[in-house]
């Protein structure tokens, strides 16, 4: 890999980014962001990865890596399971957020995590990250932003937003709602059904374009995509 090669100058950053003490995450190495080779200049970042007691054979995985290829797992995840193992990209929400209200083709778009590493409770349930974690992440965010230089940074979360809202230029940020069940429902129960149906247009041509993003929980992504449209409308208003 030539040393002017973007990938190889991301993957050095996170070589010396490693936990010495792990501070009970699960894995030491931070891990690079997916980058398809064709990019349309969108990075899109969600919290954490789910490394719970229940994605117990993904954590095999990885720990039967070596330490470069933990920092290129996604890139592995793609390669062998044609999926990058970041649940709300994964189930099409945030493809859906980036073709509806960016209009950007999705698999040209690059995506990881804002936290870099995950951690557990006791009883192997997700953890929410520590402030020392996600702190640290926003000191490597800073130093891979400055190689990526993406366009349009898309946050999903309050945490993702509070990591990248610092170090990034406001104007080339979108910052959205987790599109998790639970926030969802919350904000299905804030929201008028009119309004959503004011997108219904761009709604029936994302699920004629990409129907297998709509076969669970097909109205939470119809609110997702009214959420990302109004979101980004009003930041350019």
């Amino acid at each position: 890999m030539a040393k002017n090669n973007l990938k190889y100058r991301l993957i050095k950053i996170c070589e010396g980014e490693i936990l010495v003490d792990c501070m009970d995450a699960i894995f030491p190495e931070p891990y690079i962001p997916y980058i398809p080779d064709k990019w349309n200049g969108v990075l899109v970042l969600a919290e954490a990865q789910n490394l719970a007691k229940s994605n117990d054979d993904y954590v095999a995985t990885l720990k039967a890596m070596n330490t470069r290829q933990r920092i290129e797992r996604l890139y592995y995840a793609v390669k062998t399971e044609n999926r990058v193992r970041i649940q709300p990209w994964d189930d099409g929400s945030l493809k859906l957020a980036v073709a509806a209200a960016l209009t950007k083709n999705p698999e040209e778009t690059a995506v990881s995590n804002s936290v870099m590493w995950s951690l557990r409770q006791k009883n192997g349930v997700n953890r929410n990250p520590s402030k020392y974690l996600k702190v640290k992440s926003s000191n490597i965010w800073a130093k891979l932003l400055k190689e990526i230089k993406p366009k349009i940074v898309l946050t999903a979360g309050a945490v993702a937003r509070s990591i990248i809202q610092p170090i990034w230029p406001l104007q080339k940020q979108v910052n959205l709602r987790l599109p998790s069940p639970i926030a969802m429902g919350i904000l299905a129960g804030q929201t008028d059904d009119c309004e959503v149906e004011s997108v219904h247009t761009i709604i029936q041509r994302m699920m004629k374009k990409y129907p297998c993003m709509f076969h669970k929980y097909s109205r939470f992504k119809e609110l997702y995509i009214w959420h990302a449209i109004k979101t980004i409308n009003k930041s350019y208003e």
